[in-house]
């Protein structure tokens, strides 16, 4: 049986992961409204359009949104051709 210290000390440690994932989703969040703005823009898409554009280039290639996101939206006042190329976005769906 654990001491109420032990108890104490799991439950602290739960709360800090929670806190954590909460605190990269949000983050990520961030990363994705950005790279839905950039196809809205370049492409004209509606925010329902440019977020399927998105996923559906990362499971095109399997590689995670969060991961995709970033790199779309690094490209920020840069050519983004080359980034749009590589996961299929270049062209409009």
């Amino acid at each position: 049986m654990l001491s109420l210290a032990q108890e104490l000390a799991e439950i602290t440690r739960l709360v800090e992961d929670d806190d954590r994932h909460l605190r990269d989703a949000l983050g990520t969040r961030s990363v994705i409204g950005q790279a839905q703005g950039m196809l809205m823009h370049r492409h004209g898409y509606d925010t329902e359009a440019a977020f399927t554009a998105l996923r559906t280039a990362s499971q095109n290639h399997n590689t995670k949104l969060r991961e995709v996101a970033p790199l779309v939206e690094a490209q920020i006042g840069e050519d983004l051709d080359p980034v749009l190329d590589r996961f299929g976005l270049l062209q409009p769906v």
